[in-house]
């Protein structure tokens, strides 16, 4: 059985929901990962220090599972060591619906979704699907 997962994919798509209860279910430590990213203020960790913070969860048990990649400040360090990768692909439309303050189809939104969009096309070579 997978004991060294990964969960990916865009803001509000159910990564820490689906993550806190795959953790449960094996019966290992789960990791926000944004948790570690973002310290007060939203200010974004460094990224050397991320890294260390990300490898010491990773090597505090034989298996983990894990709420994002960061691709960006992480490379293939998380993808290295995962047995398993699940990417949440829900629908644009059902990731935002509880963004405060907007309604589906306003610019702000639409522009999320493309840019998310966009970046896991890039990423994972994928035709766009929203």
């Amino acid at each position: 059985m997978s004991r060294r997962v990964v969960i990916a994919g865009i803001s509000g798509n159910g990564k820490t929901t689906l993550g806190r209860r795959l953790a449960q279910k094996l019966g290992v430590p789960f990791t926000e990962l944004d948790a570690l990213m973002h310290q007060p203020g939203w200010v974004p960790a460094e990224t050397e220090t991320f890294r260390r913070e990300v490898e010491a969860v990773m090597d505090a048990s034989d298996g983990w599972v894990l709420d994002g990649m960061y691709k960006a400040q992480l490379d293939d360090l998380v993808l290295r060591r995962a047995d398993t990768l699940v990417w949440l692909d829900q629908p644009c439309r059902w990731c935002c619906r509880d963004w405060s303050g907007a309604r589906c189809g306003t610019s702000s939104r639409r522009e999320i979704c493309s840019t998310a969009t966009a970046r896991r096309g890039v990423t994972l070579s994928s035709p766009a699907t929203h």
